[in-house]
């Protein structure tokens, strides 16, 4: 029976013994000094191969710098101290110091933030996976992007025919390259979901390297964030690209998250298969790429100028003031698409406002001849998961109709939905909120569209049906609810309705 492999952290002063010292020896030494009672037990169960941490600790540099592996198990030089023998596995790409560790919502909870003094610290596998994930890995993880000479400039795509990826493919002839390593791990799965759901065909699929991924965010620095999400295993960034700006999606491995390296990596492969798919959609965020050689998959798509919706409807305006948009903008951003776990955080807006939707890891297929299916777990986050899938774990169409409504109730109000969860607003739900008010509309429409529209009979009637069709989508019983195509028929004559110069 396999030994399941653990991870460690082990601190040392710059100034008595550093990576550079590491290095200079050989790569190899005795790790002793450790005096704290809780730190030798923690050495003593260390295992030959498992991986460690070596961290820089002091006032100068608290920073993880490189990996070593456990050479030699617990043995004693005389007297009742542990000692360990570890070998250099490799530098970190990038280090990761503990400022920007403290500021990933991911990593709370580590040990190292609630040991500071402690000198040896276990690291859980979803904690190591992310540290590397924030570092870009170590040397010798087998996921460096190897220079061709070109500069480092990948020119591999995935072509169309499914069936012919193994024998076309540039990236399958990389020297050196472990087949368990992170890359063909992500190639496989890839593989298996694109011929799972494209029917052996698919668009072709251009795969960037990581180290293009990191030119282009300066090592997914913080200032290039878009959105990040801590009830979500994603985080977007912007970057800049082949002469152009562009959105890339990474997927975290976050502590507080019920998902597992395994089914987040899922997740992310799903997300790239069915962007694959949706791209030519006017409305859908266009994928550019993917990048394989991370731990998870990376997403490339195109960007849109305007950038995320928040969950009151507005946007980031000029020196990070909220944009409140107007009427006839939020009319043209209501475009239903069948989806799974909408949320407005899910939609970008391009130059002219044209709504893009990214984000499909939840997306699941439900076959012709079913009205819904079981789903478990229940994905979704409060309030805009439909109440009726929450309680009984079967999605259909209707499920995304009941979320789509919340978001047509947050563009009319303009008013956060989630702030309802804990009767924030002092109603159970948005819905609740805007049907005990139905009938003086005038009074939950957002005083900005108020204001624009001012007493006109033909726009306050628009707004009227507007509120309509976002209260029947909302409804809880299902049979009570539109289907999603008699939801877009209504939005299209709402928007083609008398609307003033």
């Amino acid at each position: 029976m396999a030994v399941e492999k653990q991870y460690w952290l082990l601190k040392t002063e710059p100034g008595e013994w550093s990576w550079e010292d590491q290095a200079a020896n050989g790569g190899v030494t005795k790790w002793d000094g450790v005096k704290n009672k809780q730190a030798q037990k923690y050495l003593k169960s260390m295992k030959l191969s498992d991986l460690c941490f070596f961290y820089h600790s002091g006032t100068k540099a608290r920073r993880v710098v490189g990996v070593v592996s456990v050479l030699r198990e617990w043995y004693s030089e005389g007297g009742d101290d542990a000692v360990v023998d570890v070998k250099a596995v490799g530098e970190m790409r990038r280090p990761v110091d503990l400022k920007e560790m403290k500021r990933d919502q991911g990593l709370k909870g580590f040990a190292l933030f609630r040991q500071p003094r402690l000198s040896v610290v276990p690291v859980s596998e979803d904690v190591w996976m992310k540290i590397c994930d924030l570092g870009s890995g170590y040397e010798g993880d087998g996921n460096a992007f190897e220079d061709d000479g070109s500069g480092g400039e990948s020119d591999k795509t995935m072509p169309s025919k499914l069936l012919q990826l193994i024998s076309k493919l540039p990236c399958l002839r990389r020297k050196e390259r472990d087949i368990e390593s992170s890359y063909y791990k992500n190639l496989r799965k890839l593989l298996e979901e694109l011929i799972a759901s494209c029917d052996r065909e698919s668009n072709s699929i251009h795969c960037y390297s990581a180290g293009e991924l990191m030119r282009a965010t300066d090592n997914f620095h913080p200032s290039r964030f878009v959105k990040s999400d801590p009830w979500d295993e994603v985080e977007m960034f912007r970057g800049f690209l082949d002469g152009r700006s562009i959105f890339i999606t990474k997927y975290m491995i976050r502590s507080s998250s019920w998902l597992n390296v395994d089914e987040i990596r899922s997740a992310a492969i799903r997300d790239i298969a069915i962007s694959v798919q949706m791209s030519t959609h006017e409305n859908v965020l266009k994928l550019l790429g993917c990048c394989l050689e991370l731990p998870i998959p990376a997403l490339v798509h195109e960007y849109a100028s305007k950038g995320v919706l928040h969950h009151d409807g507005s946007l980031t305006g000029d020196k990070g003031r909220q944009l409140l948009l107007p009427w006839n903008t939020r009319l043209r951003i209501a475009k239903p698409i069948i989806y799974r776990d909408l949320t407005p955080h899910c939609i970008f807006l391009d130059d002219d406002y044209t709504p893009k939707l990214s984000h499909f890891s939840h997306s699941i297929t439900i076959p012709p001849n079913q009205l819904d299916v079981e789903d478990v777990p229940v994905h979704g986050i409060l309030p805009y998961i439909d109440p009726v899938y929450l309680c009984s774990s079967r999605i259909s169409e209707k499920s995304d109709v009941y979320s789509f409504g919340v978001i047509l109730l947050v563009l009319f109000t303009g008013k956060n939905a989630r702030s309802f969860v804990n009767r924030e607003e002092g109603y159970n739900s948005i819905f609740e909120y805007v049907e005990s008010h139905a009938d003086e509309f005038e009074t939950i429409v957002g005083p900005k569209i108020l204001e624009e529209v001012g007493g006109d009979e033909q726009v306050l009637q628009q707004l009227h049906d507007f509120l309509q069709l976002a209260l029947s989508c909302t409804q809880y019983e299902i049979e009570r609810r539109p289907y999603m195509t008699d939801v877009a028929r209504e939005l299209i004559r709402i928007d083609e309705s008398t609307f003033p110069s």
